[in-house]
């Protein structure tokens, strides 16, 4: 495990992920009810999904690397070649 943080990415270096970008890639993977299956994927609550979704808050940039690259295994890519 490298717990060397200094050298870790900060968020800065990540686009956001707009709330249209969650929305659109969610229904992708899950379909219309995707909140829940998003959740449970990621191992978080629902009612944080909900949050994002209310636009009242971001999503995480740990959380939309993974989205990302939940839609680039499901296209059939490679999630490192997406950037």
């Amino acid at each position: 495990m490298n717990t060397d943080y200094a050298n870790q990415p900060t968020q800065s270096n990540f686009p956001v992920m707009t709330l249209e970008e969650l929305e659109t890639t969610a229904k992708d993977l899950y379909g219309p009810a995707w909140t829940s299956k998003l959740a449970r994927v990621l191992g978080i609550t629902p009612g944080a999904v909900g949050y994002w979704k209310s636009s009242k808050g971001t999503v995480p940039n740990p959380a939309a690397v993974a989205i990302r690259a939940l839609a680039a295994l499901k296209a059939g890519a490679s999630p490192a070649s997406e950037s």
